[in-house]
């Protein structure tokens, strides 16, 4: 690993996520019938919202994959269960969030569905840095000596860490995870998993409030995480500074 002063300034100046990734997921109840004649009348529904090039309508699954401007994106239908996705997204979150409450609101119109039993957000991003994203992570940010590497005696292809914050004072919980990029060493891959857990009514506040869920996240991820990052690895453990996240 390289010098401490290489990490004076690990991530580069005016650098800001770039997202690859957004998905929601929503469980529910009751369960559904997935009746081929209710998928082919949801369907309709689905590409009213979007553009669908191909739908997948099995037994226990329903998939739609987004086409033109929709590209990437796709809605899965289970039994108890109904997820958003694109990747890579080829707009700004809010034209998927208009779009994944519109296929909601016609999902609990169309099923009757009662409850809302937990929600999903989840985004992942890239983030530069100045030189290796493992020398970074590493010497910057876990504090870890290359040469206690030597033991594995292998050489390091991928470097991560994973945080949880579990929802103590806030509505949501979420999972963090911060790697170094496999298909380009000088990338950052970050991603935050959030939910939000406890049934509630499926109506149309609940389902704002799950797809408001990944603005929540990318927020998180622009401020609290990317200022996480920025830390200047020379507030080490025994910094008077140093506030620390753990009780002794």
């Amino acid at each position: 690993m390289s010098s401490e002063g290489e990490q004076d300034d690990p991530i580069k100046a005016g650098s800001e996520i770039a997202f690859v990734g957004y998905y929601l997921s929503v469980d529910f109840y009751p369960q559904i019938k997935m009746q081929r004649t209710s998928a082919i009348d949801f369907a309709r529904d689905v590409q009213s919202a979007m553009e669908v090039e191909g739908a997948a309508l099995e037994s226990n699954q329903w998939k739609f994959n987004g086409a033109g401007v929709c590209d990437g994106m796709s809605v899965v239908v289970e039994r108890r269960s109904i997820s958003f996705g694109v990747s890579p997204p080829g707009n700004n979150l809010e034209f998927y969030d208009h779009r994944f409450e519109s296929i909601l609101n016609a999902f609990q119109q169309a099923f009757s569905l009662e409850a809302m039993l937990n929600s999903n957000a989840m985004a992942q991003g890239l983030v530069p840095v100045s030189g290796d994203a493992r020398v970074f992570l590493g010497a910057g940010i876990m504090l870890m000596h290359p040469q206690k590497l030597a033991a594995i005696d292998r050489s390091l292809h991928i470097l991560g860490v994973r945080l949880y914050f579990p929802p103590d004072d806030v509505e949501w919980g979420v999972d963090v995870k911060v790697e170094s990029w496999a298909e380009d060493t000088s990338m950052l891959f970050i991603e935050a998993d959030a939910d939000w857990r406890g049934a509630r009514p499926f109506d149309g506040e609940s389902i704002v409030k799950a797809v408001n869920g990944l603005s929540t996240v990318k927020d998180f991820m622009n401020t609290r995480l990317l200022a996480f990052l920025h830390q200047s690895p020379a507030l080490g453990l025994d910094d008077e500074n140093n506030q620390g996240g753990h009780n002794e």
